[in-house]
C-alpha cells in the first residue's frame, strides 16, 4: 500500500469518527433537550441567546437556524396544495402560497434578532 493510500484510509477513518460524533451529538440533543420540529409545523426558526450560559442553551445554540419540516416537504405538490388551501381559507395572506414564502417568513424571524 502506498503512503497516499494509507493517508486516505486514515483520513476516511477520521472523517467517519467525526461524522459519528456529530450524529451522536445531534441525536442526544434532540432526545434530551427536545429540539424537534412539531410534526404539524411547515418550518421553524430557532434562535438561542448565546449570552445565556445555561448548558442547555449552549447545546441548543449549535442547532439554531431555519428548519423546514422534512416529513411535510417529502411531497412538494402536497405542500404547495396545502399552502394554496391555507391562503384561500384566509389562514395566510394572499401571496403566501409558496415554499419561498414559508422560508422568507422563517428568515424574517432570524432577522428579528438583529
Amino acid at each position: 500500500m502506498t503512503n497516499n493510500q494509507n493517508r486516505s484510509i486514515n483520513e476516511f477513518k477520521e472523517v467517519s469518527s467525526i461524522k459519528e460524533a456529530i450524529t451522536d451529538s445531534l441525536e442526544y440533543t434532540k432526545r434530551e433537550y427536545k429540539i424537534i420540529v412539531n410534526k404539524n409545523a411547515m418550518a421553524v426558526s430557532l434562535f438561542i441567546n448565546k449570552d445565556n450560559k445555561d448548558p442547555v442553551n449552549i447545546i441548543r445554540a449549535k442547532y439554531q437556524g431555519i428548519t423546514m419540516n422534512s416529513l411535510l416537504f417529502k411531497n412538494y405538490e402536497e405542500v404547495t396544495e396545502s399552502l394554496k388551501i391555507q391562503v384561500n381559507g384566509k389562514w395566510h395572506p394572499v401571496g403566501c402560497d409558496t415554499v419561498k414564502a414559508v422560508f422568507d417568513h422563517e428568515f424574517e424571524h432570524q432577522l428579528d434578532i438583529f
